[in-house]
Parts: structure tokens; sequence; C-alpha cells
């Protein structure tokens, strides 16, 4: 440890509900370090040297935004805090490290308003359907007709955060826009008895028909056939 310098810089911080402020943090810097070559570099270089600047993050910060998600501010994707996240921000440069100390704060902060938001209760659905012609995918040999119908719905929460929508389970738990893309494009209603009815029946008459259709299926043989034919022409009418 004796090559271990450290220097201190005021920085932007936060307190533990969430309110932006300003500290001065202890950054330790490590002694340049040998690099070993890369073979990209067609000139000769005997020796390539690299600096280390680390910061070690607050428990109450690091323990808050672990398992959690937040907005990308480079991309339309979520960033995901996981159980790996490191406890200290180590970078090559000042301002790398810095940047991504503030972003850390950012996200904290962001974090806390989630859990001070109010959040609306909705119904999420999906309704799925298709019939097209069925081919190979290897040859592109006919199969005839393709149909599917596909229907889901859940119970779940929103909540605007700065300008940001966050969607969450029946559990309120929140769910990452990134892990979980395709649930944010799923349609949703505000939530009521009388629209939770309404959707649990719609579910209902999906089973009933899945019933027939797996009560038909199972009644086709040669010798029944003619007999369904004439006796149950349109399946879902009957």
């Amino acid at each position: 440890m004796d090559n271990l310098k450290s220097l201190r810089i005021e920085l932007d911080f936060v307190t533990d509900s969430g309110e932006r402020t300003k500290k001065e943090q202890t950054i330790k810097v490590n002694n340049p370090s040998l690099k070993e070559k890369s073979k990209s570099y067609f000139y000769h270089i005997k020796s390539i040297y690299t600096l280390s600047f680390i910061i070690q993050i607050p428990e109450f910060i690091h323990s808050y935004v672990i398992g959690k998600s937040v907005p990308s501010i480079r991309s339309e994707q979520s960033k995901d805090y996981k159980k790996d996240f490191p406890k200290s921000i180590n970078r090559p440069t000042i301002e790398a490290l810095t940047e991504q100390w503030c972003e850390l704060i950012s996200d904290y902060i962001w974090l806390k308003k989630i859990e001070n938001t109010p959040l609306k209760k909705v119904i999420f659905y999906e309704f799925k359907n298709r019939s097209i012609e069925y081919k190979s995918y290897w040859n592109g040999v006919d199969f005839g007709r393709l149909a599917e119908l596909e229907y889901k719905h859940s119970i779940g929460f929103i909540s605007e955060i700065d300008g940001n929508q966050v969607r969450y389970n029946n559990q309120k738990i929140s769910i990452s826009s990134s892990q979980d893309k395709e649930f944010y494009k799923i349609k949703f209603v505000e939530w009521s008895i009388e629209r939770e009815l309404f959707f649990i029946n719609i579910q209902k008459s999906f089973e009933t028909i899945i019933d027939k259709i797996n009560k038909f299926e199972s009644s086709i043989t040669e010798e029944t056939i003619n007999e369904l034919i004439y006796n149950s022409p349109l399946l879902l009418n009957n």
C-alpha cells in the first residue's frame, strides 16, 4: 500500500432521503502501472503506463440501487444495477470517474423519486392474432394456413418520473425496460373493478374456446368426421 496516494475533491452527493448535495470525497490514486502492449500496435512501443482512480461507493447508496433499474441517458433501454455491481468505481481518468459517480448519484435520486411517487393502478392487456399461409422455414414448402390467437392481461401499476414511464407488476416491483422490453409495448387502461371483471370475462371466453377446440379435436376420427361436418360447421358458434 506504500504506492497508494489519494486526493480529495468536492463532488455531487446525496442524502439518504434522496436530496442532492455536495460533499468532499476521497479519490485513491494508484501509481502508474505498466500496461501490456496491444498486438494492434504497428510501431515499436516499449512501455505504456496507465493510472487508476478509485472512489468508494457508500454502503447506503450501493445497497439501495442493487437489483433496480433506471432509464439510461445514453439509450432507450434502462440501466440495470445487478447483484455483482462493484462497491467502488475504478477509472483511468478523473473525468471518467467523476462522470460515473455523478451518474450514480442521479440514479439514486431518481430511484428515491420512484419510491415517493404515487402509483396509478392499471390493467395491462395484449391481443395477438394472425391468419397466414404456413410454409416450411427451410425450403418454403406450403403447409396450408396457420391461425393463431393470443391474449393476456395483468394488474399492475405505472408512474411518471421526470418524463419517463415506469411499469410495475401487481407486487409493485418495477419492471426493467431493457430486460422486459416487450412488456413496455403492451397497452393498458386505468383500473376499476368493472374493467378488471371485463378482462377476466374475456379470459374465461378464451378458456371456453380452448376447451371446445380440445374436445372437438379429440372427437375427430374416421368414423365421426362426417357427423361433425353436419353438426359443427362453425365450431365457435356452437
